[in-house]
C-alpha cells in the first residue's frame, strides 16, 4: 500500500513538472500603454499622472526607465494582477516589465 502510494505521488509530481510551461499564462500587449522595468517605477508613473506632473512623467520615459508598448507583441504573463490588482508582470524576448491591467490583452 505504500508504494502504491508513493507511486501515486511521483507521478503527480512528475507530471506537473514537466508540464508547468505549457500553463504560462500568453497574451498581447495593447498599443500605447506604459510598462516599466520595475513595479515601484510604474507606481511612480501612475502618481505623477495623478498629480498631472507631466514633466516627472517624460522623464521616466526619456530616461528608459519606461517605454510605451507596441500593440500586438507576444507576451508570456508571470505575475497576474489578481483579482482586486491592476499592475501585471510579463516577460518579452526574455525581459521583465511591468504595466497596468489593461496594457495586456489575455489569450
Amino acid at each position: 500500500m505504500r508504494k502504491v502510494s508513493f507511486f501515486i505521488l511521483f507521478s503527480f509530481v512528475a507530471f506537473f513538472a514537466t508540464t508547468e510551461k505549457s500553463f504560462a499564462l500568453r497574451g498581447t500587449t495593447v498599443k500605447g500603454h506604459v510598462a516599466c522595468f520595475k513595479q515601484a517605477w510604474l507606481d511612480d508613473l501612475h502618481f505623477f499622472a495623478a498629480d498631472q506632473d507631466v514633466r516627472s512623467y517624460q522623464k521616466y520615459l526619456t530616461s528608459r526607465k519606461c517605454t510605451v508598448l507596441r500593440g500586438g507583441l507576444p507576451i508570456v504573463v508571470t505575475d497576474t494582477p489578481g483579482i482586486f490588482g491592476s499592475v501585471a508582470g510579463f516577460e518579452i524576448y526574455g525581459v521583465k516589465l511591468w504595466t497596468d491591467l489593461y496594457g495586456i490583452n489575455y489569450d
